[in-house]
């Protein structure tokens, strides 16, 4: 686990070791056992792997460690192979790296560490670009081919892994956070008002799974897709997506049950390979629970766990992280987020972030990594992605019960519809009686979901928002309306925004976050059964819930209510942070700047501050965007 920064010059002139440097200090935070810097000729093949101050070099790259695998100094990077024609600098971990090492041994490579740095630059000597489906694991990676003059980047399937550049034409230059590529004097540094536009107008769901960033011209590559930067300039290409014609038949739901299991147990073996000491976040809900309870059975009694409570419900798991921690003897760290320490800490994280973040509730998260820190933890599981896999939001239910009404499988969706009310409430059939009516009229649910952001799009400058309003993405490629919607958010929504903020939380305390749930095998199991195994009788990730049952509390295994990893923003933002909240509109810039419409935002904070509508989520938006405005534009 590291960070990973480079320049490469297409245009021939000289790489400054001075910028590759600095970039590589911005990233301290996401490796601070070890750094290394490689400065290259793309022409000859000529490399120095010291700071000099030649003139012949066209290429650089710098990496920052995080030592997790092979602790020896042999795991510095940049690391090249055998003959120095190879030059790789990478983020993450390829977990399978093990049997990949013994089987291109066995195709006669030379192994000299026990890195699984190591196991990519063969991989890539053996295969080129087809290593790629090979690894199972996260990845940010840039490797120089000296023989074919090409610099090749790539990014894991999910985008767990960051990486960001600029690219004019005739520089390409990368990080693995903006702070360092903004080090470089070409790169821009302008806002991008339609990212801004859609994070404030349609919240943050709708920024992050899209190749653009809030600076514009700086982009990121796609998850499950990889660059090659050469003299004819910059090709993008795919390497993996699902595959909507994969189905899995099994014999019963038993079967398909057994299976999962299968496969969450062996991707969490996978990801307890470490040389450092592992432990696991613990929020009291299905996926993190089956998370810790599945490492335990491996690590034995002792496992550290940490969790964030509140002493607010329905917000407070206690309960529940108690139940599953006592059954497998784990060590218990509880941690109390307060909302005192928000104002203070938010503009550290916006720095850390370099961009508006998505929800109130990272600010927990790096309360709880801060602890996970300062108890030496470097490595930490948890459950994240299982949602837009397994079916677990509540909008998930109105999309299944629309597919069976598209069906004409009318006993069943009653009998669904009818359980799904005993489970969760009555006053739930209003949202279903909408949804059906907009399926009956040829609507789309996400025109109509937008509708919600309306007050917030009143909120906006008339010219701004008029100015940069955007089609948001969508992709449909599989026949089901529930599948599809998992896979948008899978894709394009919801994980893509969690994804960055847990990366930038956890590496902001020098920790690496490993997340069983996205190992790509479980994501196209989950994809191609049936989606009545993801809702059932009423309550959703129906074949995990049969999957865990006897290793899971049986409390925890059969919840009805979600509550997630949430932090009491509602209540916080009207009371202990009630004058942080009206100090908005006497201070923000973004009135100034011509983003906010003075009257309409103003309606919405005091909707919310007298309890007549919950808008913390547009307030926290607004103050983000106003700091980070601020750090980074003046």
């Amino acid at each position: 686990m590291c960070g990973l920064s480079g320049i490469f010059n297409l245009d021939g002139r000289p790489v400054d070791p001075a910028v590759l440097q600095t970039m590589n200090e911005r990233l301290v935070h996401r490796g601070p056992d070890d750094q290394g810097l490689v400065l290259i000729d793309s022409g000859s093949g000529r490399a120095e792997e010291t700071a000099v101050q030649d003139t012949g070099f066209d290429l650089g790259l710098g990496s920052r460690r995080l030592a997790i695998i092979d602790l020896s100094p042999d795991g510095r990077m940049p690391l090249t192979n055998e003959d120095r024609s190879v030059w790789l600098v990478y983020n993450g971990e390829i977990y399978n790296y093990r049997e990949l090492r013994a089987e291109l041994a066995g195709k006669g490579h030379l192994f000299r560490t026990g890195t699984d740095t190591e196991v990519i630059v063969h991989a890539y000597e053996e295969w080129g670009p087809g290593c790629l489906p090979r690894f199972n694991g996260m990845w940010a990676l840039a490797l120089f081919d000296t023989k074919r003059r090409r610099l090749f980047c790539a990014r894991d399937r999910f985008g767990i892994k960051p990486f960001y550049y600029y690219f004019d034409g005739g520089i390409f230059v990368f990080a693995s956070e903006i702070k360092a590529l903004l080090v470089h004097p070409q790169a821009p540094r302008r806002p991008n008002h339609q990212a801004v536009f859609n994070y404030l107008a349609r919240s943050y769901r709708f920024v992050d799974g899209r190749p653009t960033t809030f600076f514009e011209e700086i982009k990121q590559i796609n998850p499950g897709s990889y660059l090659l930067v050469s003299d004819q300039g910059l090709k993008a290409a795919t390497y993996w997506d699902l595959d909507p014609e994969t189905k899995t038949e099994l014999p019963s739901a038993r079967h398909y049950a057994e299976r999962f299991l299968e496969l969450l147990d062996d991707s969490v073996r996978l990801r307890l390979r470490s040389d450092v000491p592992v432990a696991a976040q613990l929020s009291g809900g299905l996926d993190s629970s089956a998370t810790a309870v599945l490492a335990a059975r491996r690590h034995g009694p002792g496992l550290p766990v940490f969790s964030a409570c509140y002493d607010l419900k329905p917000f407070d798991e206690r309960e529940f992280i108690a139940l599953t921690a006592d059954q497998i003897q784990a060590r218990k760290n509880l941690i109390f987020p307060r909302p005192e320490n928000l104002p203070n800490i938010l503009s550290r994280m916006i720095r850390m972030f370099d961009e508006p973040i998505c929800t109130v509730t990272f600010f927990a998260h790096w309360q709880v990594m801060a602890e996970v820190q300062r108890q030496g933890f470097k490595v930490v599981l948890n459950g994240h992605g299982a949602d837009e896999l397994a079916a677990g939001y509540y909008d998930h239910f109105l999309h299944h019960f629309g597919d069976l009404y598209r069906s004409g499988a009318n006993g069943r969706l009653t009998r669904e519809v009818e359980a799904w009310l005993a489970n969760h409430g009555r006053e739930r059939l209003g949202q279903l009686d909408d949804y059906l009516t907009l399926l009956d009229r040829g609507s789309s649910y996400m025109a109509d979901y937008l509708k919600h952001f309306a007050p917030y799009e009143a909120a906006l400058d008339p010219g701004f928002r008029a100015a940069n309003v955007n089609p948001k993405p969508e992709r449909k490629i599989f026949d089901s309306l529930l599948s599809n919607r998992l896979y948008n958010e899978l894709r394009f929504e919801t994980l893509p925004a969690v994804l960055k903020a847990e990366d930038r939380t956890t590496m902001a305390h020098s920790i690496e976050s490993r997340l069983p749930f996205l190992d790509f095998r479980l994501v196209e199991y989950l994809f191609s059964v049936p989606n009545d195994l993801k809702i059932r009788h009423g309550l959703g990730k129906y074949v995990q819930r049969l999957a865990l049952r006897g290793l899971l509390p049986e409390k925890v295994r059969t919840r009805k209510e979600k509550v997630g990893f949430n932090a009491p923003s509602e209540h916080w933002f009207r009371k202990e942070l009630r004058d942080w909240v009206e100090a908005i509109g006497a201070s923000s810039s973004l009135f100034d700047r011509g983003i906010l419409d003075r009257q309409g935002f103003e309606a919405v904070r005091r909707e919310h501050l007298s309890g007549r509508a919950n808008h913390y989520q547009f307030l926290w938006q607004v103050l983000n965007l106003d700091l980070w405005l601020n750090e980074y534009f003046g």
